[in-house]
């Protein structure tokens, strides 16, 4: 029953009482949520989204996961750098003119 309960974060578009247009993020159980509270701020909700959360875990990166990480940049970037020489070399190269 926890979970039910726990909050999310929303970023929402709406207009206020004069009509000026305002934005902003709130910690909210549902979007209906978010949209009754903005109401009785007297806020005219325009759009009312779940905030994009790149690292949902929560958890913490530890030196393993920096280590990885790093031997993988380092391989992808050797390979990239492997491929672009041959490109290089490969242009480098005079073309073969045909039969004269």
């Amino acid at each position: 029953m926890a979970a039910a309960s726990q909050q999310l974060p929303y970023v929402w578009e709406g207009t206020d009482k004069k009509g000026k247009r305002i934005k902003g993020k709130m910690l909210a159980v549902s979007e209906a949520a978010v949209k009754a509270d903005l109401r009785r701020q007297g806020v005219l909700a325009k759009s009312v989204r779940k905030e994009l959360q790149l690292f949902k875990s929560g958890k913490k990166v530890n030196a393993e996961d920096i280590s990885l990480f790093a031997r993988q940049l380092a391989t992808m970037l050797r390979h990239h750098r492997q491929r672009s020489r041959k490109t290089v070399d490969a242009k480098a190269r005079p073309r073969h003119q045909g039969r004269r």
